[in-house]
């Protein structure tokens, strides 16, 4: 790899265009179901009751429930020997929707990444900010963040040298879908995009939840600060789009329902009250009582999640930690 491939590479790093109001305008016509995850991310402008960063940060380092963070994080120490077996030397990293760098994913890029270039891959600017310490403090070689909607955007034109796919925190059982619905399509869409931004013999680190135990995993996703995440998304429709009428950020509230049959857990919004609006030249009327899905968080057994990456063409072993929840999977292209 040369410092003019990394170079090249630093100068195309842009702000991608995110268009929230079309998110939003197909959410309440019907059209899109579980797509709104990403922005909850989003910091809320100043002012505002809620700001999705922090609170998703204290709800992943503090919230009693809220298992998938520290079992994400033990299922990495329990597995460095297993990951640094299989996955060798790669020149670049790429950590797919990194959040905070918490020990455990330093513990994983001391490991593997000294000689690597880090690229964090996220929506949300703020995480982007937080790997640069990991260039001072030598973990990597170079740190070159990129803003890009890694599920549906190209984000690797012009890298020459092996890649590895960092994909943690079980963010991939956020496939956008309805609720209650069969995931593969989407989970096939999503492989499939990821290996088209692969090279032959790259490879992906994926972590997923394949809890199956309904009671630990709505507790999971029902604590206080859950609230609080999930109201990000009827404030950031108040302050960006300003819609017209009456739409009350207030009256929505979040509602978690497990499907065992989808292994699904859907994360919707219930309108208290009635709301009729406009949203630019687009009106909508909800009835209280109206649920709509905002994101999903889909769990995957160790087979299960072996049987799509296979089936999207990668080469596929998967671990499941002795006593964990979670499944680490590591792919080759």
């Amino acid at each position: 790899m040369r410092i003019a491939d990394v170079l090249s590479f630093e100068s195309r790093v842009t702000e991608s265009a995110y268009d929230f109001e079309r998110d939003i305008i197909d959410w309440f016509s019907g059209l899109r179901s579980g797509h709104l995850g990403k922005w909850r991310y989003e910091y809320v402008p100043e002012g505002s009751p809620a700001a999705g960063g922090p609170i998703w940060e204290e709800l992943a380092a503090r919230a009693k429930n809220y298992y998938v963070s520290r079992e994400g994080d033990r299922a990495l120490v329990q597995s460095l020997d297993f990951i640094a077996r299989t996955v060798i030397n790669p020149d670049f990293i790429f950590d797919l929707g990194p959040g905070t760098l918490r020990p455990a994913i330093k513990a994983l890029l001391s490991r593997i990444g000294a000689n690597s270039t880090y690229v964090p891959v996220d929506v949300a600017a703020e995480f982007l900010k937080a790997a640069q310490p990991l260039k001072d403090e030598k973990i990597v070689r170079h740190v070159m963040p990129r803003r890009a909607d890694f599920t549906q955007e190209q984000f690797t034109q012009g890298i020459k040298g092996n890649k590895l796919f960092l994909f943690l925190g079980s963010t991939f059982g956020n496939l956008p879908t309805a609720a209650n619905s069969d995931p593969e399509h989407e989970a096939l869409r999503l492989l499939s995009h990821l290996r088209d931004n692969m090279s032959e013999g790259d490879r992906m680190l994926l972590v997923n939840d394949g809890n199956m135990d309904e009671r630990t995993i709505i507790d999971c996703y029902t604590g206080p600060l859950n609230q609080d995440y999930y109201m990000v998304i009827p404030h950031k429709i108040a302050n960006d789009l300003k819609p017209s009428g009456n739409f009350d950020p207030l009256a929505w509230k979040p509602e978690v329902q497990w499907w065992p049959l989808t292994s699904q857990c859907s994360h919707g919004m219930v309108a208290t009250k009635d709301q009729n609006f406009s949203i630019g030249s687009r009106h909508f009327y909800i009835p209280e009582g109206t649920t709509l899905n905002a994101s999903n968080s889909f769990n995957f057994s160790a087979y299960a999640l072996q049987r799509l990456m296979n089936k999207a063409g990668f080469k596929t072993q998967t671990y499941m930690p002795p006593g964990n929840k979670l499944v680490l999977a590591v792919g080759v292209s």
